[in-house]
């Protein structure tokens, strides 16, 4: 069965197989599990995982991070007093640090929530997501300390204890030379044993909390199961190996759900490469695919526009390793990828979406260059409706509604918004609108 979609501006086809939702069955098994045992994982121990971009010789290797993450988990819990489902927020441009605290905080019990930074939202903003979230701890970069502390001021909470995270070798501003370090409090302890998930939780629980981008009003935090990562991770598994490097750019940082995404390296032998915020430029993101031969980046539609417009600096670089550029935070006109091919001879995919859902659409260069998203992944299913919720005909657009043990659980704390979220079938309601042929 073939389908072509848009999105809300464009239409562009999609494959879609007849497919079978497979929920995780295995017992007891959390995303610590899969990461970091080798009955899951086997990934070298020096493989080199995470590195800053700018030195890379800064770096973080299998092996490290997996003994990082669980140091992490004992300062959090013995220097905290943090229980289970306590939410730790982290605000922080893209750093080498943060997904040792990402996975700290869910190997520590808790329920971690990626806070948007400066260069993402306003303080404003920034107060209503800590409001929803009520962190009980908070772990925020020196750059971003002005932007929560006023965020702090605003949203009516009471203020929990922050830690100070700074850039490796980077001198601790004198305004917060008195503040508690995660170098000095988490790095400082030996590895704890994980917390012990039950099947309840790792199907119901959220274990991060990510936020939506509030286009549509107030930004909501989304659930993500531990059950919908693992979900994605194993199928990827089984039908994905990736043995390239790739390049992390700031437009999709670990503060977005984007994030998640970044994961998927730790079980494929994938070196991500951190651009900070003072390189995230047009000239710092063709200085880093020339220093480091980087084979793959995700961008946006404004950044693949500088980069095959802008031929004064474009030119000053070697960019031939590059092999694939990823389209993300919008779909790209099928005249700017002919223009990225034409221009700088890569492949090019189109990816679709969504906070509340990780990988609905399996897409490569073909599906592209055919206007398409992808196709549908063997662990979703989908249907196409009308505005009175009936499933179109072949060839009529209606709204995407899909389900997939890959998907949310619901928003945090707003079980309204939650029920508004899923039809009467179970379907997510996506609100992007979807064609489909009989190809």
């Amino acid at each position: 069965m073939l389908m072509q979609t848009k999105s809300t501006s464009q239409d562009c086809p999609i494959t879609v197989p007849e497919s079978k939702l497979t929920p995780v069955v295995l017992d007891k098994v959390s995303l610590l599990d899969i990461l970091f045992t080798e009955t899951y994982n086997k990934t070298p121990p020096g493989q080199v995982i995470y590195a800053e971009a700018s030195n890379p010789e800064i770096n973080l290797t299998f092996e490290q991070l997996k003994h990082r993450v669980l140091v992490c988990a004992t300062a959090l819990k013995n220097g905290f007093n943090l229980q289970p489902g306590d939410v730790v927020g982290i605000c922080s441009q893209n750093n080498i640090m943060y997904p040792i605290l990402f996975f700290g905080s869910i190997a520590a019990g808790c329920v971690v929530a990626p806070l948007r930074p400066s260069d993402m939202l306003s303080s404003e903003e920034l107060a209503n997501d800590i409001a929803t979230v009520v962190p009980k701890l908070l772990i925020v970069h020196q750059w971003e300390m002005q932007h929560t502390f006023t965020a702090l001021g605003r949203s009516g909470i009471p203020k929990p204890p922050i830690l100070l995270l700074n850039e490796p070798n980077e001198k601790i501003d004198e305004a917060y030379a008195n503040m508690p370090t995660v170098d000095a409090l988490v790095f400082s302890n030996e590895p704890a044993q994980p917390y012990q998930y039950t099947n309840e939780e790792l199907a119901n629980s959220p274990c991060c909390l990510y936020f939506t981008s509030g286009s549509t009003g107030r930004s909501k935090a989304v659930m993500i199961s531990q059950n919908a990562i693992i979900s994605q991770l194993l199928y990827i598994a089984g039908s994905v190996r990736c043995q390239c490097n790739n390049l992390v750019f700031t437009n999709f940082s670990f503060a977005s759900s984007f994030g998640l995404y970044l994961i998927f390296g730790i079980c494929s032998g994938m070196t991500s490469y951190i651009l900070d915020k003072n390189k995230s430029t047009l000239e710092g993101l063709c200085d880093a695919i020339e220093r480091l031969k980087i084979k793959a980046v995700a961008l946006p539609p404004g950044i693949v526009n500088l980069l095959v417009k802008s031929k004064q600096v474009t030119s000053r670089y070697d960019l031939s390793s590059l092999q694939k550029i990823y389209f993300t935070g919008g779909f790209v006109d099928m005249s700017i990828v002919m223009l990225v091919k034409r221009v700088l001879n890569v492949q090019c995919v189109n990816l679709f979406g969504m906070t509340e859902s990780l990988g609905i659409f399996v897409s490569n260069e073909c599906y592209t260059l055919a206007g398409s998203v992808g196709r549908l992944s063997r662990i979703a299913s989908a249907r196409i409706v009308n505005e009175e919720g009936r499933d179109v005909s072949v060839g009529d657009i209606g709204e995407l509604r899909i389900k997939s043990p890959s998907m949310t659980i619901g928003y945090y704390k707003d079980a309204q918004a939650t029920a508004e979220l899923f039809d009467e079938q179970g379907y997510m309601r996506t609100g992007d609108i979807f064609r489909m042929d009989d190809r």
